[in-house]
């Protein structure tokens, strides 16, 4: 993951042989926006974990 200060960012994952590729990551305008996606990047490749 790249964030770049124009307010995009290059993200890349691998988690599998069939399963790799780009995310979407343009109109960050923020720290707080830039968490929200970083949610959503980890839930997409990571799957929604949560601890119990």
């Amino acid at each position: 993951m790249v964030l770049f200060r124009g307010g995009w960012a290059d993200v890349d994952f691998v988690t599998g042989l069939d399963d790799a590729g780009t995310l979407p990551a343009s109109g960050i305008d923020s720290a707080a926006a830039f968490g929200t996606r970083l949610d959503q990047w980890v839930s997409r490749v990571f799957g929604n974990r949560r601890a119990t």
